[in-house]
């Protein structure tokens, strides 16, 4: 008989019984991006970091001060609180950044069935090869955008080797994203590493400040929380301004805002597969947004829309959260 009240739907309890005597008991909670806690577990003493911010209204402050672009003062809070190098953080960043990119390789180019009782084809071959066909279409970046997207969350979906980014039910966008500043826009590698640095920010922002997990805010912190981070991502290749990042970066997240999770299931296939693909090609839309006017008219800013993702999925009916009780996965039983 489970008599706690559980702070997140993704819950797993350890007993330990010697007959009807229970000995001993563990309570762990998964919270999203590869992250777990247990009660009881003492927290870790924070170690100070060169620039300290706490929201992106303070980060602003920081870059105003110090005139750093923000790669820098990520790089340099990053070497002083892992103690590491600039040079080893960098290839650390390029060694991801390639997982990323053969894991997009590996999903356009894989036919076959995903894993599990659902049976569901992959498409990102299929919408690979439908865009080297439309040679003159206004469609076809669109379509390629699509597969890329759809390619590594396909890899996540048949347990290969993909980056949680920020999260393995959103380990599409970022990739997907990623792969076309590489291949298409064909940035220079060191301009990309850069890039990443900077939309890590957005990532640790929503942890902090509200939820990247599916089961304490739904879709919307976690594939929410990756399209910000992509539209941040294709920003700052093209411009380094702290409003034009924060405006690609909040555009990107509030309209996901309320998006459940709802697993058929239980499998990270239906819904989700697809969405990573629409949120890498809402990540470019929010960029495009954000880079075509004047981002320092943003009428709301990203700290006011991560606070609404942290109320949003507190509101959030438990149904919604992870859990398969609710919306797709109980209206899709068939599969």
């Amino acid at each position: 008989q489970i008599s706690h009240s559980y702070e997140f739907s993704n819950t797993l309890i350890l007993r330990a019984w010697s007959g009807p005597q229970l000995i001993d008991e563990r309570i762990y909670y998964s919270t999203g991006g590869g992250f777990f806690q247990w009660e009881g577990m003492e927290q870790v003493e924070a170690r100070d970091v060169r620039y300290g911010y706490h929201n992106m209204k303070s980060l602003k402050e920081v870059v105003v001060k110090h005139q750093l672009p923000l790669h820098e003062i990520i790089l340099q809070n990053e070497m002083a609180l892992s103690g590491s190098s600039r040079e080893s953080l960098r290839a650390e960043m390029l060694r991801i950044m390639d997982a990323m990119d053969r894991a997009v390789k590996r999903g356009i180019s894989t036919d076959g069935v995903l894993p599990g009782s659902i049976q569901l084809s992959r498409k990102a071959p299929v919408v690979y090869r439908r865009a080297q066909e439309l040679v003159d279409s206004p469609d076809r970046f669109l379509i390629f955008l699509n597969a890329y997207g759809l390619a590594a969350s396909e890899e996540n979906a048949a347990g290969n080797i993909v980056v949680t980014a920020p999260t393995s039910g959103a380990s599409g966008v970022i990739p997907g994203v990623l792969y076309v500043l590489r291949h298409h826009f064909k940035y220079p590698i060191d301009t990309i590493i850069d890039a990443m640095f900077a939309c890590s920010l957005i990532g640790f922002l929503v942890k902090h400040n509200a939820s990247i997990s599916g089961a304490e805010a739904g879709c919307m912190g976690e594939v929410g929380t990756a399209a910000g981070m992509a539209a941040v991502l294709l920003t700052y290749c093209v411009q380094q301004d702290i409003n034009a990042v924060e405006a690609a970066a909040e555009i990107a997240i509030e309209h996901h805002l309320g998006m459940t999770c709802d697993p058929v299931g239980g499998y990270v296939q239906i819904p989700c597969i697809e969405r990573n693909a629409v949120g890498a090609v809402k990540a470019y839309n929010a960029y495009l947004l954000a880079t075509s006017g004047d981002p320092g008219k943003q009428k709301i800013s990203l700290d006011q829309v991560i606070d609404v993702v942290r109320e949003t999925g507190r509101d959030m009916s438990k149904k919604y959260k992870e859990t398969s009780l609710g919306g797709l996965a109980l209206n899709l039983t068939e599969c």
